[in-house]
C-alpha cells in the first residue's frame, strides 16, 4: 500500500496498527531511498570524469555546492529538449546516492517522471491537492514518514516546472517551511526553509492548463509569476547534444542542427505579431497533400502500413498523429480502428453524481444516467470504451509509477476479458512487461453545470492519435500532426514537432477556417513568458 500512498486508515473496517509502534518500525519511506545499487548508480572509480559539457558543468559543480554547504539555494535549470536535463539529473543523483544521501526527483507528469531514476510525480510524492490555492499546503503531517523522509533528503529535484502551476510549488514552500522549522531555524527567510531544490523545464512548451482561462490567467498561474521566482538562480543549457551522437554522419548533424534551428524559431515566437501569433509556411516534403478528407490522409501518411506489419509493437510504438483538438483526436482514433482487423469489444461505464457538502444542491434524479454517459471530457475515459485485440492504448491516470503505470504510459491490448483488459507496455522502463488493467471509480467537477461526476471506467483510451498536450514528455520516430483546427494555445506547436528528433519522421495536415488544404500553420506563443 505505501507503493500507492495509502495506509489502513484510507479503507473504513479494517484494523488500524497502534501508532505507538511507529517509532519502533523502520520507515519504508527512508528505507526504499536509501537502497540503491548497482543497477541504479555509476559506482566506478571514473564517475568523476563523466562527459558533461561546459554548461552542465556549472550547474552540476553549484548544485553539489548548495547541498554541500547547506546554502539552500533554488535553481532553475531552462533548457530545451536535447541539452541533456535528464543526464545532468542522473549525474546528481548519482553522486549523491552514491554517498548515501537522499535525493528526492519528482515531476510534473508522470512520463517525465520515468525518466529520472526512482522519480514519482510531484503530486504523488508530495501530496500535494488536486485544487491548490494561494493558502494551500501539502497533506504531510509532522512526524509522518513522508515529513521524515524530507527532513532526511539532501536535495529535491523538480523536473517538467513549467507545466506546474505556481499554487502547487508554493504550496510545497508552505510545508516545508513547517517541516524544518527546527532543523533550519536560521533559515526563515529563504525559500522552502533552506532546502535547497532544483526546477527544470523549457518555457517554449505548454504552460499551466486553466480551463477556459485567460492569456493573462494562464501566464499568471507560471513559476515565473511567483514570489519564489525571483529567489532563483537561472542556469541556461543551450549546446544540443543529439548533434554530438558518436557515429553520426556529418549530413545527419546538419539536418538536426537545421531542424533544432527552426523548432527553437517557432518556439521563441520569432516573426510573430504583437499577440504572439504568427503563420509559418509548411516545407513541401513535410506537408500532406489532399487526396480526400483529412483523416484518412494524414491516417494514411502515419498508419499506411498497419495491416501489412509483423511486428505490431514496433510498428505502434514508434508513432501517433497529434491534434490540438479533443474531438479530433477521437475522430481519428474511431476512424484507425475501423481500419484494424479483428472484433471490436463496448465496454461501458457506471456514472453517477457525487452528492456531498460541495454539491448540497444537486439530487440523483436532477440529471439523467443518458444524460452523464453522453458528458464527454478531456483526459477522462468515454462512456463507450471500443477496443480490439493489439489496438494501442494509453493510461490516464498515474496508478503505479514502480511499475511504469503512470499518466501517459503507451501500452497495447492483449486481452479483452469481462473483468478486466491485459496489455503490454510499450513506452519508457518497463516495455514489455504485461498487466491487468481494473475498472476504476474516477470523479471530476463539471464546472459547467457545478456538480461532480463519478465514473466507473477503465482508465485507459485509444491511442493512434492524442491531443498534442498529452504528448509532452513522449518521444516517436513518426509523429503526423492534423491541424485540421489551428493550435489554440501557447506552446502547442512546437511540443507537437519536438516530439521527433528529425524532421524526416514529421507529417503535418493543415486546414483553413473553412476547412480547405493549408500549406500553411499558426503558431502561438505568449513571449511575455520569456520576460
Amino acid at each position: 500500500m505505501e507503493r500507492f500512498s495509502k495506509s489502513l486508515a484510507d479503507f473504513p473496517g479494517l484494523p488500524v496498527p497502534d501508532q505507538c509502534l511507529r517509532s519502533h518500525t523502520v520507515n519504508r519511506l527512508i528505507d526504499m531511498e536509501m537502497n540503491y545499487g548497482p543497477d541504479d548508480l555509476d559506482c566506478s572509480e571514473d564517475r568523476h570524469s563523466r562527459p558533461l559539457n561546459g554548461e552542465q558543468q556549472i550547474a552540476y559543480d553549484m548544485v553539489l555546492h548548495s547541498v554541500y554547504t547547506n546554502e539552500g539555494k533554488c535553481f532553475f535549470v531552462d533548457g530545451f529538449g536535447g541539452t541533456g536535463k535528464t543526464f545532468l539529473w542522473r549525474a546528481i543523483c548519482e553522486q549523491l546516492r552514491f554517498e548515501k544521501r537522499i535525493v528526492l526527483c519528482v515531476a510534473s507528469s508522470g512520463i517525465a517522471a520515468l525518466l529520472m531514476v526512482g522519480g514519482r510525480t510531484a503530486h504523488s510524492r508530495f501530496h500535494i491537492p488536486l485544487d491548490c490555492d494561494t493558502k494551500s499546503t501539502c497533506n504531510i503531517e509532522q512526524g509522518s514518514e513522508v515529513a521524515e523522509l524530507i527532513l532526511n533528503a539532501s536535495l529535491i529535484i523538480w523536473d517538467e516546472a513549467p507545466m506546474a502551476h505556481k499554487h502547487n510549488i508554493e504550496a510545497l514552500d508552505r510545508t516545508l517551511r513547517d517541516i524544518f522549522r527546527v532543523k533550519h531555524v536560521d533559515s526563515e527567510l529563504k525559500p522552502f526553509r533552506g532546502m535547497t531544490i532544483v526546477f527544470g523545464g523549457d518555457f517554449r512548451q505548454t504552460l499551466p492548463i486553466i480551463t477556459k482561462g485567460t492569456r493573462t490567467e494562464i501566464v499568471n498561474s507560471s513559476i515565473k509569476r511567483s514570489y519564489l521566482w525571483r529567489s532563483m538562480t537561472v542556469l541556461k543549457l543551450t549546446e544540443n547534444m543529439r548533434l554530438k551522437l558518436p557515429h553520426s554522419e556529418a549530413s545527419a548533424r546538419l539536418a538536426i542542427s537545421n531542424f533544432s534551428k527552426w523548432l527553437l524559431e517557432i518556439g521563441d515566437g520569432t516573426n510573430s505579431n504583437i499577440f504572439g501569433e504568427s503563420i509559418i509556411p509548411i516545407p513541401l516534403h513535410i506537408c500532406v497533400p489532399r487526396r480526400s478528407d483529412p483523416i484518412p490522409d494524414i491516417v494514411a501518411e502515419i498508419y499506411g502500413q498497419l495491416l501489412s506489419t509483423e511486428n505490431m509493437s514496433t510498428y505502434l510504438v514508434e508513432r501517433a498523429i497529434l491534434a490540438p483538438h479533443n474531438d479530433t483526436v477521437a475522430a481519428i482514433n474511431n476512424y484507425v480502428l475501423g481500419l484494424f482487423p479483428g472484433e471490436e469489444v463496448s465496454y461501458f461505464s457506471s456514472d453517477s453524481l457525487e452528492i456531498d457538502a460541495k454539491n448540497q444542491h444537486v439530487e440523483e434524479g436532477d440529471y439523467t444516467v443518458e444524460f452523464l454517459n453522453s458528458l464527454k471530457i478531456g483526459n477522462f475515459p468515454e462512456h463507450e470504451l471500443k477496443l480490439k485485440l493489439g489496438c494501442p492504448v494509453i493510461l490516464l491516470r498515474n496508478l503505479d509509477q514502480s511499475t511504469g503505470l503512470c499518466n501517459g504510459t503507451r501500452m497495447i491490448v492483449k486481452r479483452l476479458g469481462k473483468w478486466f483488459i491485459e496489455v503490454q507496455i510499450l513506452t519508457e522502463t518497463h516495455v514489455g512487461d504485461t498487466v491487468f488493467l481494473p475498472r476504476l471509480s474516477l470523479s471530476v467537477h463539471y464546472k459547467s453545470l457545478n456538480f461532480t461526476l463519478v465514473r466507473r471506467q477503465y482508465p485507459i483510451a485509444l491511442s493512434y492519435a492524442m491531443t498534442i498536450n498529452k504528448s509532452q514528455g513522449q518521444t516517436l520516430n513518426h509523429v503526423g500532426i492534423c491541424l485540421q483546427r489551428q493550435v489554440f494555445s501557447h506552446g502547442q506547436l512546437y511540443v507537437a514537432m519536438s516530439r521527433v528528433t528529425s524532421e524526416r519522421g514529421l507529417k503535418i495536415l493543415s486546414c483553413d477556417s473553412q476547412g480547405k488544404p493549408a500549406n500553411t500553420m499558426q503558431n502561438i506563443v505568449f513571449t511575455e513568458i520569456f520576460e
